[in-house]
């Protein structure tokens, strides 16, 4: 069961996203409080509480494998 988390994907000082579920006063206007996801843009959209393993997909789909054929 999890209680707090917090996942980031960033390279040195830029982040591309934090999916978390803190009580961030800025994410209190979310309907999905007090899950939400901070975006490269500074703002805050909903987001329901998510795995790892989504996280690690959404990275994947970021930076698509080219097929080594073409």
């Amino acid at each position: 069961e999890k209680y707090m988390y917090s996942y980031n994907y960033r390279s040195g000082s830029h982040a591309f996203f934090r999916y978390d579920n803190a009580p961030d006063p800025g994410a209190k206007g979310v309907k999905s409080f007090p899950h939400h996801k901070h975006l490269e843009n500074a703002s805050i959209v909903e987001s329901a509480q998510i795995d790892l393993s989504d996280v690690l997909n959404e990275i994947e789909k970021m930076y698509p494998i080219e097929d080594k054929d073409e």
